[in-house]
């Protein structure tokens, strides 16, 4: 089961660790509140020593009052660019409405052994490092 919490830069930021297929849907308190979040940068990282394989998806989730619910157009697809290496970044997330929050869980991620992080690093409506 995948568990989250902030990252060390605080903020709206958190991490996840995840095995490399989670069940979905995330549960309450599960995410990123994406309340004023103007966008976010996704970083997945490999645990410690390991490397991505270059396969699988991150499936992506967002909550409003109604509940969890998949969101198809937040699917992240780990390619064959990814590797060998320990971490990938996907750059530039917009939040259009920044309200609820938003999860992925890992789905086939290939990694060499053990799990994967993933890091949602936060900026503010105004551009300020949530």
């Amino acid at each position: 089961m995948a568990t989250w919490g902030p990252t060390a830069s605080g903020g709206r930021s958190v991490v996840s660790v995840q095995a490399t297929t989670e069940a979905g849907p995330p549960a309450d308190g599960d995410g990123v509140n994406v309340n004023d979040v103007g966008g976010f940068d996704l970083v997945v990282e490999a645990d410690e020593g390991q490397t991505l394989s270059g396969t699988g998806e991150l499936v992506g989730y967002r909550q409003h009052e109604s509940g969890w619910a998949f969101a198809k157009d937040s699917a992240v697809t780990i390619d064959s660019s990814a590797n060998g290496q320990r971490r990938i970044v996907f750059t530039g997330w917009t939040v259009a409405n920044p309200r609820g929050f938003v999860a992925h869980l890992a789905n086939g991620v290939g990694v060499s052994a053990g799990g994967l992080r993933l890091y949602y690093y936060c900026t503010t409506l105004r551009g300020v490092r949530a």
